[in-house]
């Protein structure tokens, strides 16, 4: 998996390039935006991205002095220029200077392009073939202490092996005189209506809020070590402390944090869960408390109210019932294939719904694994039916990452419901040629977008809402409407600006911030190429 940042001052171009190659196909899983070299900056020593493609001429800093500013910072990181035929021989200076790896030439060839990514990722993977060979050596040369207990977690959290040796003496840890302890944070937003303000202020404060949480624990003067990463909307953290300190995780302690949790979560228009592992003696079984300490988030849809969950305290609670499996009936598989084949969608819901009851207290792989059951039996309906299976499902399905948008087990079973309903949808529009279901469709995205007006909409975002693979989608807008989907998005609030337009009650400026854009000039631009008139000649046109 690798990250891409496009650091490029002018929207229409850094939005085009979020959907001008099929990203995901390359292994590029997120992509990051700056609108100029010195927000770049910011984002790009947060989220180390593998590959940055900056334009030269941006405000406040341009792309040689950003590249300039984060080579030594990001040594890995490969960087391409984005430039004219006018500024060509400041790209050539660039790539002699060294710290740039190649340039793409405005206006962009989808070819020439597509290759010069496809070598920057064979770079990379050469790279990260060298790193893995001398891990101990890079180890100990990185001069950034938090980036280095950053990559520590992550090797934990993510990689098959960990070389303890190293780790111990790059801490000047010894063995036995020091344990151990997994915390496991999370951030589930409540108001959708603002997630990246929700998001921005979740990866701030993130870290604050585990060193408060360890604060009531750690009662001594010495501070213990905290390593930290995050990782998709988690952040996980390892506490190093004596093993002769005094650490206290009992109920009192527990609903302390579970307070502090509350009021932060309501605070902040989001729902805090806190999950904190037992003590460890050493770097090897660190890795797996964290998956156990991970798991136990998800006592959440069993034990309402709670933001708080001690791996021990959790577990003497809850081992009558452990040994029993839950298993999808027979009568309720068939109920499924009914009511998508007769497109029953009051009856799914309710079938949902009465799931949810049948589940007693369980683990979390149980509850995963009855949650695949049921969209193994959706899936086969699909397949059996001939119907594109990458058209009836978001990633966050088969991953089963959805379970994390979830405070409640009976949303995320209405989740469901209404991906089922979705589906059922299709099979029976099928009946239907499927240039009428696809323009139905590509009618519901219009609808949609001009609901959320107001929202940024990713492809990402109503491929999710529409519970169709983004990649899938993408190429339906090509084959059958000759545009991508920023074009459609485009096209969509400037037709509702132009009604907007029809009210004289509304100034101009008024209609743009309507319309879903920000910046006046951008939106006048946008307008202009797809109506061939600036909002003020076609207000005037009106009028005639």
């Amino acid at each position: 998996m690798y990250k891409l940042m496009i650091a490029e001052d002018e929207p229409i171009v850094r939005e085009g390039l979020k959907q001008y190659f099929n990203w995901e196909e390359l292994g590029i899983k997120q992509i990051f935006d700056a609108e100029n070299g010195k927000i770049g900056i910011q984002i790009a020593l947060q989220e180390q991205p593998d590959i940055i493609i900056t334009d030269i001429r941006m405000p406040e800093l341009d792309g040689l002095e950003m590249i300039k500013q984060l080579r030594p910072k990001l040594p890995n990181t490969i960087f391409v220029i984005l430039t004219g035929y006018n500024e060509f021989s400041y790209a050539q200076k660039a790539i002699g200077y060294g710290g740039v790896y190649d340039y793409l030439l405005k206006p962009l060839q989808y070819d020439e392009g597509y290759k010069t990514i496809v070598n920057c990722i064979k770079k990379i993977d050469d790279q990260r073939h060298d790193l893995k060979n001398r891990s101990k050596l890079e180890l100990e040369s990185k001069q950034n202490l938090d980036y280095r207990a950053s990559q520590l977690i992550k090797v934990l959290v993510e990689e098959d092996s960990v070389d303890e040796q190293s780790i111990v003496s790059l801490y000047n840890l010894r063995g036995s005189d020091y344990l151990y302890r997994t915390f496991v944070l999370t951030c589930i937003p409540s108001d959708f209506s603002s997630p990246n303000q929700i998001r921005v202020w979740w990866r701030q404060n993130a870290k604050n809020i585990i060193s408060d949480s360890i604060e009531f624990m750690f009662q001594t003067k010495t501070k213990p070590i905290i390593l930290t990463y995050f990782h998709k909307r988690k952040l996980y953290a390892c506490v190093v402390y004596p093993a002769n300190n005094q650490v206290v995780a009992d109920r009192a302690i527990e609903q302390e944090l579970n307070n502090m949790l509350k009021r932060i979560s309501n605070q902040h228009h989001s729902t805090l869960f806190l999950a904190v592992g037992d003590p460890v003696a050493t770097l090897l079984k660190v890795k797996n408390s964290f998956q156990t300490t991970k798991q136990a988030l998800y006592r959440r849809f069993f034990e309402k109210h709670r933001h708080v969950f001690f791996k021990s305290l959790t577990e003497k609670n809850n081992d009558i019932g452990n040994e029993m499996m839950v298993q999808l009936e027979n009568r309720d598989k068939n109920l499924i294939r009914t009511y998508l084949q007769n497109g029953d969608f009051q009856q799914m819901n309710q079938l949902m719904k009465d799931l949810t009851k049948k589940l007693p207290y369980q683990s979390s792989e149980k509850l995963f694994a009855y949650l695949h059951e049921i969209i193994t039996i959706v899936l086969q309906f699909a397949n059996q039916n001939n119907m594109a299976i990458d058209g009836v499902y978001h990633d966050k399905l088969l991953t089963l990452e959805c379970v994390d948008d979830f405070v409640f087990i009976e949303d995320l079973f209405d989740w469901f419901a209404s991906w089922m309903g979705q589906l059922s949808l299709q099979y029976l529009n099928k009946a239907n040629d499927d240039d009428s279901q696809e323009n139905k469709l590509f009618d519901e995205i219009r609808s949609f977008i001009i609901q959320n007006i107001d929202q940024y909409l990713t492809l990402n975002i109503v491929a999710e809402h529409f519970f169709y693979n983004p990649s899938y989608l993408s190429r339906l807008f090509k084959t059958k409407l000759d545009k991508n989907y920023l074009t459609f998005v485009t096209e969509v609030r400037i037709d509702y600006a132009q009604q907007c337009l029809e009210d004289p009650n509304h100034s101009i400026s008024e209609v743009c911030e309507m319309s879903g854009y920000k910046n006046y000039k951008h939106f006048v631009k946008l307008f202009k190429s797809v109506t061939h008139l600036t909002p003020t000649e076609y207000r005037k046109q009106l009028r005639m």
